[in-house]
């Protein structure tokens, strides 16, 4: 069964992501005190500022990593930000 929810207002939800930036308060503490889930207010932020959210880049990181991984095994580039644990050995 899907959970029910309310469209929250264009002035309120401009109003909670003010809160977010000037406030100093926690996302999940303005999730609570507005009962919106912590996921909903981070989507606004992202689309208010056009930035990706934080876990597309920690994605990309990743796959950054991994691609730039194979390219110093097979070059013998010694450098350890590129060399996985088992490398390091």
């Amino acid at each position: 069964m899907s959970t029910p929810y309310n469209k929250v207002s264009k002035d309120l939800k401009n109003q909670i992501l003010e809160r977010v930036k000037t406030s100093g308060k926690s996302i999940d503490e303005i999730s609570q005190e507005h009962g919106i889930g912590k996921t909903t207010i981070y989507e606004w932020l992202r689309e208010s500022t056009g930035e990706a959210p934080v876990r597309d880049l920690v994605k990309l990181q990743k796959e950054n990593k991994e691609n730039q991984e194979p390219w110093a095994y097979a070059t013998g580039y010694e450098d350890r930000r590129y060399a996985s644990v088992s490398q390091r050995a």
